[in-house]
C-alpha cells in the first residue's frame, strides 16, 4: 500500500497529485515542463554545436591566413594587413567550402548528440533518423524519440511514437532513454500506465549512468512503500539525483524524505541542506519548507528575520504554501508588523491557486465577516474547494453546515456526521469536539453510524453554541 504521508506530501509540494481530477491536472503540466526541460536541452545542443562548428571554421581561416601570409602570393603581400588579412576573412572563406571541409555540413560537429543537417525538412530528418534507428543506432532512436515527444524542427508530435522509440533505444542500453521510457509508463503517456515498468526502466537507467532515471527510480520507489517502510535504494538515488543538481530529487528530499521521514530515519539538517539546494534552483515548496525551519531552528540555525524573508521569496515565486505562512505571520504579528488585510490577501492569492489550507481560513473569514466584508455563498465556494482537498477545518465547517442546514444548505446529518468524522480522522480538535455534542450522538445512534473517534470529555455543547444544563 502506498504511503498515504508520502502521496499527501508530495501534493503539496507539486510533485503529485492524488485526486484524479487533480492527477490529470498536474500530469498534463508536468508532461508539457518535461517536453519543455527536453526542448531547451536540444536547442542548448544545436547552439553548442553551432558554436563547435563555427570555431571550427574560424580555426580553419586561421591556419588558411597563416598560410597565405608565408607564402609568396602576389595578392597576399599587397594586403594591407601584411598579406595576412582578417580572421574574419578566413571564417568566410571556410564557411563558404561548405561539404569540402572535413566536418561534413558546416552546422553539424563530428560528434553531436541530436543531429539535425542544416538543409534538411522535418520528413527527411526523420526519414533518416528511422534507417539510422532501424539499423541499430541508439542515439538516433532516441533523438527519434525526442522528436516525437516535443515536436521539435516541425515533427509532428506524437507520444505513442515516442515512447516506441525511448523503448527501441532502451534496450539497446541508452540510460536518457531508459528514464524517459521510465516516466512515460509511470504516467501513462503514449501508452498504458504501467508501474512495474516505470520501476524497472528507471532502475535500468540508473545502473547505466543516468541520474534523472535515478531520481524517478527513488520517487517510484518510495510511493510504493507503506508507512513507516525504509528503502535505503530509493533515498541513495534521490541523493545521487539531487547532488546531480537534479530539481525534483532535491525537493523531495528536502520537503518530504527527510523532513519527515520517508523512507529512512528523520534528519532536519539533511532536510535543510537539500530543501537549499532546490530552493537556490527556484523551487518554491522548498523555499517555504527552508523558512519554517529557519523560523524556529530546526535543522538550521533559527533565523526568523532570515526566515521571513524566504516566506517573501517563495510567496514571490508563486508557492501557495508560502503565501498562506507568510500570511499567518501577518495575521498573527509574529516577525512582521500586525496586519490582518495583508494577511487575508495572502490567504486569498493562496486559495486562488488551490491551497486547502489557505482555502479554508479564507472561506471561513469570509462567512464570518473577519477582516473582509461579509459573504456567505463566496465564503462557502471556498470552504467547498478546501473540504473536496481534505482541509480538516473546511470539513468542519461544512460538515456543522450540513449538519444542521445553514448557509442555504439543506439539512443533511448523516452526510454532516460524515464530513466531520473525515476531518477528526485527520486530527481537527474542532471536528472532534463537534462529534462529542449530545445531539451529535443522538443523530449517530439514531442513524446506525459507528463511532469512529473517542468522544472528548467535557461540556456537552449544542450545535447552537449554547452549554447544555
Amino acid at each position: 500500500m502506498a504511503s498515504s504521508r508520502f502521496l499527501h506530501a508530495l501534493l503539496t509540494v507539486g510533485l503529485l497529485a492524488v485526486s484524479q481530477a487533480t492527477q490529470a491536472q498536474w500530469s498534463a503540466a508536468n508532461d508539457e515542463a518535461n517536453r519543455q526541460r527536453m526542448m531547451a536541452s536540444m536547442r542548448a545542443q544545436d547552439a553548442a554545436n553551432d558554436r563547435a562548428a563555427a570555431d571550427r571554421a574560424f580555426q580553419a581561416g586561421l591556419e588558411q591566413q597563416r598560410s597565405l601570409g608565408s607564402g609568396s602570393s602576389p595578392s597576399s603581400s599587397s594586403s594591407g594587413s601584411g598579406g595576412m588579412g582578417t580572421p574574419l576573412d578566413g571564417l568566410a572563406a571556410a564557411l563558404g567550402r561548405g561539404n569540402q571541409s572535413s566536418g561534413g555540413p558546416q552546422s553539424v560537429v563530428d560528434r553531436r548528440t541530436y543531429i539535425i543537417h542544416q538543409q534538411e525538412t522535418s520528413k527527411q530528418v526523420v526519414a533518416r533518423l528511422f534507417a539510422e534507428a532501424e539499423g541499430g543506432n541508439p542515439e538516433s532512436a532516441w533523438n527519434l524519440g525526442r522528436l516525437y515527444y516535443t515536436g521539435y524542427a516541425g515533427v509532428p508530435r506524437d507520444d505513442a511514437q515516442a515512447r516506441r522509440w525511448f523503448a527501441t533505444a532502451g534496450e539497446r542500453g541508452h540510460a536518457e532513454a531508459l528514464a524517459n521510457l521510465g516516466y512515460f509508463a509511470h504516467e501513462g503517456i503514449g501508452g498504458p500506465q504501467d508501474p512495474a515498468l516505470a520501476l524497472d526502466a528507471t532502475a535500468r537507467a540508473a545502473a547505466a549512468g543516468s541520474t534523472y532515471g535515478a531520481g524517478l527510480n527513488g520517487i517510484y520507489r518510495l510511493s510504493g512503500l507503506a508507512d513507516g517502510q525504509l528503502d535505503p535504494v530509493a533515498v541513495a538515488n534521490l541523493e545521487r539525483a539531487a547532488d546531480a543538481g537534479e530539481l525534483f530529487a532535491q525537493a523531495a528530499l528536502g520537503t518530504i524524505v527527510y523532513a519527515l521521514g520517508v523512507g529512512t530515519a528523520e534528519n532536519w539538517e539533511r532536510a535543510a541542506h537539500y530543501a537549499r539546494l532546490a530552493a537556490e534552483q527556484g523551487h518554491g515548496a522548498s523555499m517555504t519548507e527552508l523558512a519554517r525551519m529557519m523560523f524556529v531552528g530546526r535543522g538550521v540555525a533559527q533565523d526568523q528575520r532570515g526566515a521571513v524573508a524566504m516566506f517573501r521569496r517563495a510567496a514571490e515565486a508563486g508557492d501557495p504554501g508560502g503565501m498562506s505562512f507568510l500570511g499567518q505571520l501577518y495575521m498573527t504579528g509574529q516577525g512582521v508588523p500586525n496586519d490582518v488585510a495583508a494577511g487575508l490577501e495572502l490567504f486569498r492569492r493562496a486559495a486562488d491557486l488551490g491551497h486547502p489550507g489557505a482555502q479554508g481560513v479564507y472561506g471561513l473569514s469570509l462567512m464570518l465577516g473577519q477582516g473582509v466584508a461579509k459573504n456567505v455563498p463566496e465564503g462557502l465556494r471556498y470552504i467547498r474547494l478546501g473540504a473536496a482537498r481534505n482541509d480538516p477545518q473546511a470539513l468542519t465547517v461544512l460538515g456543522k453546515m450540513t449538519f444542521v442546514g445553514e448557509g442555504g444548505i439543506t439539512s443533511d446529518e448523516r452526510r454532516g456526521i460524515e464530513l466531520l468524522q473525515a476531518a477528526a480522522a485527520l486530527g481537527g480538535q474542532d471536528a472532534i469536539e463537534t462529534l462529542a455534542m449530545d445531539e451529535v450522538q443522538q443523530a449517530m445512534r439514531r442513524l446506525g453510524i459507528a463511532q469512529t473517534v473517542t468522544p472528548t470529555s467535557g461540556p456537552k455543547v449544542r450545535m447552537g453554541g449554547k452549554p447544555k444544563r
